[in-house]
């Protein structure tokens, strides 16, 4: 999730830096739709969308977030808290009509002046997938580790203490005068 949430802060940051280089808002504004179109492409990408102060959808992109939706209100407690306090959200949808397995990130942009919230909500099937993916690789990483460290236990003193191990069993189980 942190990954996740990181590429998402760098998309801000470039939306931040594209607002600063621009003479106004509305010039802006096309540049960061055209970043958006961009990010929609990457692998998991439902929809990504970037909301005024008003609550109103300024640019979007995604499979849900068309340019349709630019001119459209968006309401959603995790946007407010955002727009409001500049508070961060990575975890589950929250918006009763998406599905709420899918993931989604809205973080603060600050442009000209003003707080946007930017929004990008992932397919929770893609999250899933690299979350699988990096659990079977964590096992793989416990296993070798495993399996290496009996081995360099019984070359550095296992052999010897098995070797010992045997020496005691014969003594213990044999009389030392008569064998």
């Amino acid at each position: 999730m942190a990954d996740y949430a990181a590429a998402q802060r760098a998309d801000a940051d470039a939306f931040e830096g594209v607002g600063s280089r621009e003479a106004n808002p509305t010039d802006a504004i096309l540049d960061i739709d055209r970043l958006l179109q961009g990010v929609s492409q990457r692998p998991g990408i439902l929809e990504g969308i970037l909301v005024d102060r008003q609550h109103t959808i300024r640019a979007a992109a995604g499979v849900t977030g068309n340019p349709a939706l630019v001119g459209t209100v968006n309401v959603d407690p995790k946007i407010s808290a955002v727009l409001e306090h500049g508070i961060s959200y990575a975890g589950v949808e929250t918006d009763p009509a998406q599905d709420s397995r899918d993931i989604e990130f809205v973080i603060p942009v600050s442009l000209f002046g003003a707080r946007y919230a930017y929004e990008t909500t992932y397919d929770h099937t893609a999250y899933q997938a690299r979350l699988h993916e990096v659990r079977t690789i964590l096992a793989l990483i416990g296993l070798v580790g495993l399996i290496g460290g009996g081995i360099v236990f019984y070359l550095v003193g296992g052999r010897r203490l098995m070797r010992d191990h045997r020496t005691v069993l014969r003594r213990a189980t044999r009389d030392g005068l008569t064998d």
